[in-house]
């Protein structure tokens, strides 16, 4: 890849790609200390575990496919 389309590259991952995500990492912060607030046995942690984990991986899958492209 040369320089220039690294550059651009660079470029749409700071314009695009991070003010999307950047609303994703919030929320997955916010389920995150609303989880450490809620018992762990109670029906109401297991469904905002599995919302959070599905997010989680889901950003986790964007990142890594930016990454190795």
């Amino acid at each position: 890849m040369s320089e220039a389309q690294e550059r651009r590259k660079a470029e749409a991952w700071e314009t695009h790609h991070k003010e999307s995500q950047e609303k994703s990492v919030k929320e997955l912060q916010e389920m995150k200390r609303r989880l450490d607030t809620l018992d762990p046995s109670s029906p109401e942690y297991a469904a905002l575990k599995v919302k959070y984990d599905e997010q989680y991986q889901a950003a986790e899958d964007f990142f890594m496919k930016y990454y190795e492209s």
